[in-house]
């Protein structure tokens, strides 16, 4: 029974029933959050981004929702918890979130500045949370097994929450700092020779959009967080989580005599055993993306051609990681009616910020430390590895270097990466390992060229300089008075779904220019005059043919395409330009991808002399009326 029992005690019999279920539910977000981060792992490697931005896996309301589901098990203060699976399914619980912090780092660098803070400190708190409750369960002994372990995770959760907030921090100013050096690029490239953008070739275009590319790629704000420092070192303790993790497991399944465990089954039951295993999965693939970004980030900082690297600029931090601090600190202060108060307030402010920028300091400084223990380590590797590629040039070989002088058809494109203070490296790397994207795009585009109508096109009149575009419109036929005579038309065709359209620009219309009609209106009147061109010239000459009557028609649409197409390469261009800096990336991959598919288009256009010669003057159909 529900409620009191015969001697009036409360009856707490089916108190743990649902416990199975709730249990099932938390291995449903884990697995929630192993889908999400082995998407955005199977995304980067196939789009060969090896920094692996958070494309599924963001820093959000949702992903936080999902995430405290499933470190329920870390939170769980009364449940008994005694068998090996349930002791483990709590320390899994611990190092998921550790998991979960590493992984979503580079997302904080396409939120919104105001979203930032909201989200950091909702991490904070589900963060702060678990260590406290994990901390009661070690005193009171629901935890029993794996103290030390839970001990270090404790600690790395901390630091690692303390990361993201110092790399959070340092968002705000990167964004801004590279979207001035992206405009200040733009402006050098259109000077040194983008300004006759018709006159220049497919080939021409390309590099120019390897510029775009560059700038780009290395601006990109996600880019820009997984390279940083701090990214590096979340990813060297999200590994170090994961080691825990599994030492514990593989001392606890075969070797039974390191850990003692307690014989029962807690109330979570079978349960348990789906939640570690689903945790296990989603430790085991979150775990990826952060170690392979430590790895390259460490690489990509090793000392070049036995170069030695300047330690002491290396432990320098750089001024973009303090700067959004030290402007909070000189904005003025909220108005106080009090002069004693506001200069109490004042310094209290000031003193609070030198504190939280000294904090920031100290968590950039250890993080480089970090980085700089890994690349010790790391170059220990390397050099054994260049002992044995100097052995094996020893040994006789007949093979022949093809490569040697393959690099020097390659354009200099090392001025056009954005780079941050003290990340020099990365020029280098990305003239290496970059350049090759814009190419693989452009293949892709090529693949998806429009063949019915580059045929079209090709039957204008390009010597002529597109003569169909003046004849199209002839004097001879009668204007319509307005755009109610048009939308009268529309409406007597039958297209219902124009009722409300005419009602509403019926009277409008007729008070503005045509080049501020609407869509609806403009295509009507079109349609309207090109119809009674051609059939005026048909009338005319009674012995035309339908077949040279259709061919009249062909070439009319293949000029007025064709002549319309001749701004293709300033739109190209302007895909490059007119974007924020978290969708540069996306709007420079579409234009190469489009230049790809107009390529053949190009080549047609440039037979057009009247094209290249007022490139600059026609920018509509009238303009090339003009021209006839």
């Amino acid at each position: 029974m529900v409620g009191c029992s015969a001697d009036g005690n409360l009856n707490e019999e089916k108190y743990t029933q649902p416990l199975p279920w709730i249990g099932l539910y938390v291995a449903a977000a884990s697995l929630v959050c192993a889908v999400a981060m082995a998407a955005d792992l199977i995304h980067g490697i196939r789009h060969r981004k090896f920094w692996f931005p958070s494309r599924f896996f963001s820093i959000n309301a949702t992903s936080l929702t999902i995430i405290a589901v499933a470190v329920k098990f870390s939170v769980d203060l009364n449940t008994p918890m005694p068998s090996r699976v349930d002791q483990l399914s709590k320390l899994s619980s611990a190092v998921l979130l550790c998991v979960t912090i590493a992984n979503s780092m580079p997302s904080l660098g396409t939120a919104k500045n105001k979203e930032i803070m909201m989200n950091i400190m909702a991490f904070a708190i589900l963060v702060v949370a678990v260590f406290v409750n994990i901390a009661i369960q070690l005193g009171t002994g629901v935890i029993y097994i794996c103290w030390w372990e839970h001990v270090v995770l404790m600690s790395l959760m901390l630091v690692m929450l303390m990361i993201l907030g110092s790399s959070a921090l340092a968002v705000v100013t990167t964004k801004t700092e590279l979207e001035f050096k992206y405009k200040k690029k733009c402006d050098m490239t259109m000077q040194e020779g983008l300004k006759d953008i018709n006159t220049r070739t497919p080939g021409e275009l390309k590099e120019d959009l390897m510029k775009f590319w560059i700038m780009a790629h290395t601006s990109n704000p996600q880019f820009v967080m997984a390279r940083s420092v701090t990214s590096t070192a979340s990813g060297a303790l999200c590994l170090l989580s994961a080691t825990v993790l599994a030492d514990a497991m593989l001392r606890s399944f075969y070797m039974p005599g390191s850990f003692k465990f307690c014989v029962g089954e807690s109330d979570y039951k079978w349960s348990t055993t789906l939640v570690l295993i689903a945790q296990t999965v989603a430790v085991g693939v979150g775990t990826v993306a952060p170690a392979v970004r430590w790895f390259t980030s460490v690489f990509y900082r090793l000392p070049k051609n036995g170069k030695k690297s300047n330690r002491g600029t290396y432990f320098k931090v750089e001024k973009y990681w303090i700067q959004y601090l030290v402007e909070i600190k000189e904005c003025p202060f909220i108005h106080i009616e009090s002069q004693q108060l506001r200069k109490l307030a004042y310094k209290a402010k000031r003193s609070f910020l030198d504190t939280c920028i000294q904090a920031q300091i100290g968590i950039v400084m250890a993080c480089k430390l970090v980085q700089c223990i890994c690349i010790l380590c790391a170059c220990r590797i390397v050099r054994v590895y260049d002992s044995c590629c100097k052995l094996k040039r020893l040994l006789p070989s007949n093979g022949t270097s093809v490569d040697q002088g393959l690099e020097t058809n390659k354009i200099d494109l090392s001025h056009f990466v954005l780079h941050l203070e003290g990340e020099e490296e990365l020029v280098e790397v990305t003239m290496r390992k970059n350049c090759t994207a814009t190419d693989h795009w452009m293949r892709k585009g090529k693949k998806k060229q429009p063949k019915h109508l580059t045929d079209l096109l090709k039957m204008a009149t390009f010597t002529e300089g597109f003569k169909g575009v003046a004849e199209f419109d002839s004097d001879q036929v009668c204007r319509l008075e307005g755009t109610r005579d048009v939308l009268e038309r529309l409406v007597e065709a039958g297209k219902e779904r124009l009722a409300n359209f005419k009602s509403t620009y019926l009277t409008q219309c007729p008070k503005v220019s045509p080049s501020e009609w609407p869509a609806e209106a403009l295509a009507a009147n079109s349609i309207y005059r090109i119809s009674n061109t051609i059939l005026h010239i048909y009338h005319h000459n009674s012995s035309t043919s339908e077949e040279s009557l259709f061919g009249t028609l062909v070439v009319l649409i293949s000029d007025i395409l064709a002549a319309s197409l001749t701004n293709l390469r300033p739109f190209v261009f302007g895909k490059c330009l007119k974007s924020t800096i978290e969708e540069k990336k996306a709007s420079v991959r579409e234009a190469v991808y489009l230049l790809g598919q107009m390529e053949e288009i190009v080549e047609l256009l440039d037979q057009s002399s009247l094209s290249i010669v007022y490139s600059d003057k026609i920018t509509t159909i009238a303009d090339w009326r003009s021209l006839h």
